[in-house]
């Protein structure tokens, strides 16, 4: 997160009361969508990081607005309004990808009940460190995404593959 810190975009959980004051720009993981219906169609999205979740939303014809899925690490500019006595949080610009943002790549993790964090622990300890980031992604729940930490490798991706719980595994 350092090289988006000096980029002036910061993660949900340090923006969470400056938001209200002043548009900012964050680096988040989009972990669920919903799409409105009708002719001005509104999308909102639950984002996070490892200690903050908040919902945002913004219409469906923003440019960029097709990134927003599922589980997309993305760099957003945010702002915070007031609308029939509510605060509301709009999305009013998509950056682009956190990998293009920072460089290096994500390596996407599909696990299930029987995945233990502490194998992966493991693997990663004697990996390579690098620019390259991970997202592990249960059936049900949050998505955990890494700071850039690791150097994605064919054998990396193959050990982590053959962990318990570990159903797939793509770059």
């Amino acid at each position: 997160m350092d090289k988006l810190a000096t980029k002036g975009i910061f993660l949900p959980s340090q923006v969470v009361d400056l938001v209200d004051s002043m548009p900012v720009a964050i680096a988040c993981t989009v972990d669920e969508v919903k799409m409105g219906k009708g002719k001005n169609a509104y999308m909102s999205a639950t984002i996070s990081d490892e200690m903050t979740s908040m919902s945002v939303g913004c219409e469906e014809t923003l440019e960029g607005a097709e990134h927003i899925q599922s589980g997309a690490l993305l760099c957003m500019r945010i702002s915070a309004y007031v609308s029939k006595g509510e605060r509301r949080i709009r999305i009013e610009e998509i950056m682009g990808s956190v990998e293009s943002m920072v460089g290096g790549r994500t390596l996407r993790i599909g696990v299930d009940q029987a995945f233990r964090k502490n194998s992966l622990r493991e693997v990663l300890a004697l990996a390579e460190q690098g620019d390259d980031r991970l997202i592990v992604a249960p059936r049900e729940g949050m998505w955990t995404a890494t700071p850039p930490m690791v150097t994605i490798s064919t054998g990396l991706m193959e050990q982590i593959g053959r962990l318990e719980g570990v159903l797939s595994v793509e770059a």
